[in-house]
């Protein structure tokens, strides 16, 4: 249930990385939407409520999350069968050559630089997705389901070097750094429930933080590296928390009719973004770190409704 609601979700709309932000709630957020017909990239001002398309795929674009240097967004891209892509991939050398090609339906990670460039991270016979850039940029950790098991996986930036982190024999999902590069946290049922787990960068010491009779999902740390932000489903709705990186502390930030879900720290840690059905349909809003000042930013205009996911 819980999985093929977030692969609805994360294409539907969901909020990846806020840009910048500040007290007056200026700065960018990057967001998927269907505006125009496509699921595609868009970046939004936060202070003005305008958006400009990013990307123009003709595919199912979503989980932007920008680089540490800004200069470039991975994310996750699905294409239709038949579809010609044309994309430039890393020879040996490191230069990058152009191939088209038709391809049949698929979800890999795609990087699109600042300006325009694509370069394709990966192509196999299995969905990749959910990435998350480490915090020096070298690596990119990310989800594939590789050998029957959805696990964890990191690779350099360049897509190259991948190497498998977790093994557990139900799903693990949404890979989020410690700012300090040292720690994973991650969400996964290899308990029987879907709980927050980290665990070292190498996929070693791994530790569960919650322990919650309902579903705890999209784990995103704090840039400050004290706080972890999540999505609980405790009764018949979503709501956003944070705790403690040791998993104490838990408080809830959202109280909101509907669903809130998909936290994402601002890159100054005073605000967060999320997605909310609240006002029928799915929306970003912002709120302060201690869930004051919830406010409506952009909308994606699909209407709400959660009844199969229950």
């Amino acid at each position: 249930m819980v999985i093929h609601m977030k692969a609805i979700l994360l294409s539907a709309l969901l909020l990846l990385n806020a840009c910048a932000s500040n007290e007056a709630l200026s700065g960018q957020i990057t967001i998927a939407s269907n505006l125009e017909g496509d699921w595609e990239l868009y970046v939004v001002d936060v202070e003005k409520g305008t958006a400009s398309r990013f990307t123009e795929n003709r595919a199912y674009d979503s989980g932007a999350v920008w680089s540490p240097d800004g200069q470039s967004v991975v994310y996750t891209t699905e294409f239709l069968a038949g579809e010609i892509r044309e994309v430039r991939r890393p020879t040996e050398d490191g230069a990058l050559i152009a191939i088209v090609e038709e391809i049949t339906s698929d979800r890999e990670l795609l990087i699109t630089t600042a300006d325009g460039s694509r370069v394709w991270l990966t192509d196999n016979a299995t969905p990749d997705q959910d990435p998350a850039w480490s915090p020096d940029g070298d690596q990119i950790a990310f989800v594939c389901e590789t050998t029957g098991d959805i696990e964890i996986h990191v690779m350099d930036a360049d897509g190259s070097n991948v190497r498998q982190l977790t093994e557990s024999p139900n799903e693990d999902w949404h890979p989020s750094w410690s700012p300090d590069g040292e720690e994973i946290v991650f969400a996964s049922v290899r308990t029987g429930d879907w709980e927050i787990h980290v665990m070292d960068a190498d996929g070693s010491n791994v530790r569960q933080l919650t322990s919650s009779e309902g579903v705890d999902w999209t784990p995103e740390w704090s840039p400050d590296g004290s706080q972890i932000a999540f999505a609980g489903k405790p009764g018949d709705s979503w709501e956003v928390f944070v705790m403690d990186v040791d998993g104490s502390s838990v408080r809830q930030l959202t109280t909101a009719t509907g669903n809130n879900f998909e936290p994402t720290w601002s890159p100054d840690g005073r605000h967060l973004a999320f997605a909310t059905d609240r006002l029928g349909q799915l929306e970003v809003f912002v709120m302060r770190a201690d869930g004051t000042e919830q406010k409506r930013i952009a909308w994606s205009g699909i209407p709400s409704d959660w009844t199969d996911f229950d």
